[in-house]
């Protein structure tokens, strides 16, 4: 679960980068480069498209396998009495 939550939090990240590359940032003086570099923002978006997908899918993953180990080991399963 903590990799799913690293992931979560990198996907942020390379969105935010995207969007500061699509948008730009005036206050920063930072230009639009998907203007100037078309492919690359085609290319990254789509990278993040599948990182968002995937980090999707681990966290679909861990509740599943959080819910098998409860379902296993709660309400006194594990206990040897």
């Amino acid at each position: 679960q903590v990799m799913a939550y690293v992931i979560i939090g990198a996907v942020a990240v390379a969105m935010e980068a995207a969007l500061l590359g699509k948008t730009g940032e005036v206050e920063f003086q930072w230009m639009k480069t998907c203007e100037l570099y078309q492919r690359f923002c085609t290319q990254a978006g789509g990278g993040v498209a599948c990182a968002v997908a995937a980090s999707a899918t681990m966290v679909g993953v861990a509740l599943v396998s959080a819910f098998n180990l409860f379902r296993l080991y709660g309400h006194g399963k594990g206990s040897s009495k």
